[in-house]
């Protein structure tokens, strides 16, 4: 089984995109689709990158990201 190696460049990249979608609405499974695509990498690595290695990291971002994203369907409602 080969090690994909991440650049700190692409896990910035992999953490913006999954905050920016989950504080539009969108789910963390459209920004591995959408970074695995920029990246040139299977979306199940980047979801393996995420979960494994960088979530743990960034829980207090993406619970901004989900008050954000709450914040802006019930302010439109």
């Amino acid at each position: 089984m080969m090690k994909t190696v991440w650049t700190d460049e692409e896990d910035k990249i992999l953490v913006e995109t999954i905050l920016r979608n989950v504080s539009k609405g969108s789910t963390a499974q459209k920004a591995f689709e959408e970074v695995a695509a920029k990246l040139k990498k299977k979306k199940s690595i980047c979801s393996c990158r995420w979960y494994k290695f960088l979530k743990p990291k960034f829980l207090s971002e993406l619970h901004l990201a989900r008050k954000q994203r709450y914040e802006l369907k019930y302010k439109n409602s």
